[in-house]
C-alpha cells in the first residue's frame, strides 16, 4: 500500500477542519472522517459539531470552539493514501483501459429485465437448489453447489436475484468471461463455488441479503403459557424461546474476490439511491481491474521469485567462499600448531638423547624410545613425509561388532 505522509501542526490541523467540512478534508487524504476525526480526537483537537455546515451555508449564527493549548504538542504525520483509481493505473494494459472505457458507452448498459426470459443453466441450478433449501436460524436460505454461485438471501428476494444473476452471467458471456464449476470436496464443510473467468483469472462471485435482528416477541402460544405459570417467559428457557427474531430485509450486497489486497473495489449494496441491479457495469469494470491486478501481481510475484533465487545463490557462493576461507585457516592454524610441538618434542627427543649419551651407551630401549618419538615427531610435522601409522585408525574399525555383522566365507 504505497502512501505519502504529510506534517501537520495542530494549529495546522484545527485550521483545516473549522475551514469546510469533515468529508472533504479527510478526502483530500483519502480516508475516512471517521478516521480524520480519531486523528484529531487523538490530538485534542475540537472539530464542528453535527449540523454546523448547514447553519453556515444558512447564515445561521455558529461559535467555534477554541483550540486547547498542548505543552510540547508533537506534529501530527498524516498519510495520503494512493486513490483506487491511482492503483488501478499501475498495471492496467491499453486493451483493459479500453475494455473499462466501453463499459461506459450507453450500448453497453446492462439492463436486468422484469421478467426471467431463456435463463442460463447456472441460473437454472440456482433456482432448484433455493427453491429446495430450507430456511437457517436467521430465516435465509443458500445456494450451496460447485455448480453455482455462492447466494444467501431471503425467500422473498429469490425471484430478484435470480434475474440479477441470469442477466450478470449473459453480459458476462458476452465480454469473453467464461464460467468454471468449483472443485468438489470430500466434506461438506467447505464448498468451493463457481468462479468467474476472465482473461484467465478465477474470480468469485457472490449476492447476500442482510439480515437485522429484533427483540422477540412472545406469540399466543407463550403468552397463554406464561398466563398459565404466572411467570416470566424467561424462566423456561428448555421451552427454546429465542432472544431475537431474524428477518431479511431485502438489501442485496453483491461481492466479487479472489484479488484480496489490491485495494481495489469488490463490493456493492443497495442504496436509497441506487441498487446493485443499476451497478453491474461497475461490477465488470472491477473484474477486468480485478484480473489484470492478479496478473501484475503473479508476475512480480515471479520476478521476486528469481530475484531471491539470484540473491539465494550469492548468498551462497559467499558462504561457499567463507567456509573454504575458515577451513584453510583453521589447517594453517592447526598445521602450525603441530609443527611448532613436532620442534617442542624434537628439541625434547635431542637433549633427552645427549643427557642419556653422557651417561654412557644408549641402551636398546632408549633407542627404540628415541625412534618412536622422532617417528611420531615426524607425523606432527606437516612438512614432512611419514608412514602409516595405528592412529590413522578410524573409530569405525576399531568398535565392537556382533557376529550378526560378520559376513559368511566364501
Amino acid at each position: 500500500m504505497k502512501h505519502n505522509s504529510v506534517v501537520l501542526t495542530r494549529k495546522e490541523l484545527y485550521d483545516l477542519v473549522w475551514s469546510k467540512p469533515m468529508v472533504k478534508v479527510a478526502s483530500d487524504f483519502n480516508i475516512s472522517d471517521v478516521a480524520m476525526k480519531k486523528v484529531c480526537k487523538k490530538n485534542n483537537i475540537p472539530v464542528p459539531p453535527r449540523g454546523y455546515w448547514r447553519r453556515v451555508e444558512t447564515g445561521k449564527p455558529v461559535k467555534q470552539i477554541k483550540l486547547p493549548k498542548v505543552e510540547n504538542a508533537p506534529s501530527i504525520a498524516i498519510d495520503i493514501r494512493q486513490r483506487v483509481e491511482e492503483i488501478a493505473k499501475e498495471f492496467m494494459t491499453e486493451e483493459i483501459t479500453q475494455k473499462i472505457f466501453n463499459e461506459s458507452e450507453p450500448e453497453s448498459k446492462i439492463l436486468v429485465p422484469h421478467f426471467l426470459t431463456h435463463p442460463h443453466k447456472i441460473t437454472t441450478i440456482t433456482k432448484h437448489l433455493l427453491k429446495a433449501a430450507k430456511e437457517d436460524e436467521y430465516g435465509a436460505i443458500k445456494c450451496l453447489s460447485e455448480e453455482a454461485f455462492y447466494v444467501r438471501i431471503g425467500p422473498a428476494s429469490t425471484d430478484r436475484v435470480l434475474r440479477i444473476i441470469d442477466t450478470f452471467l449473459k453480459a458476462c458471456e458476452e465480454r469473453g468471461f467464461t464460467i468454471r464449476a468449483g472443485e468438489k470436496r470430500d466434506n461438506n464443510r467447505y464448498i468451493d463455488h463457481a468462479k468467474l473467468i476472465v482473461d484467465g483469472e478465477a474470480l468469485g462471485f457472490s449476492i447476500e441479503e442482510t439480515i437485522r435482528r429484533r427483540p422477540h416477541k412472545l406469540t399466543e402460544k407463550e403468552l397463554a403459557h406464561q398466563r398459565k405459570n404466572n411467570r416470566s417467559w424467561s424462566d423456561y428457557s428448555y421451552l427454546h424461546i429465542p432472544n431475537y427474531d431474524f428477518f431479511p430485509t431485502g438489501k442485496l450486497t453483491l461481492k466479487i474476490d479472489g484479488h484480496y489486497g489490491s485495494r481495489l473495489r469488490s463490493t456493492w449494496n443497495d442504496t436509497k439511491r441506487q441498487w446493485i441491479e443499476d451497478r453491474l457495469n461497475e461490477v465488470i469494470v472491477a473484474l477486468l481491474e480485478a484480473s489484470a491486478w492478479i496478473k501484475q501481481r503473479r508476475k512480480k510475484q515471479k520476478e521476486k521469485e528469481q530475484r531471491h533465487q539470484k540473491e539465494l545463490a550469492r548468498r551462497a557462493e559467499i558462504r561457499k567462499r567463507y567456509d573454504e576461507e575458515c577451513a584453510a585457516i583453521s589447517q594453517l592454524e592447526t598445521e602450525a600448531t603441530n609443527w611448532r610441538q613436532s620442534e617442542n618434542i624434537r628439541a625434547y627427543a635431542a637433549a633427552f638423547e645427549l643427557r642419556a649419551s653422557e651417561n654412557g651407551q644408549l641402551t636398546e630401549a632408549q633407542r627404540e624410545w628415541l625412534l618412536w618419538a622422532r617417528e611420531h615427531t615426524d607425523r606432527l610435522d606437516p612438512l614432512c613425509e611419514t608412514k602409516p601409522s595405528s592412529l590413522d585408525t578410524s573409530e569405525e574399525d576399531m568398535r565392537p561388532i556382533s557376529i550378526w555383522e560378520m559376513a559368511d566365507e566364501e
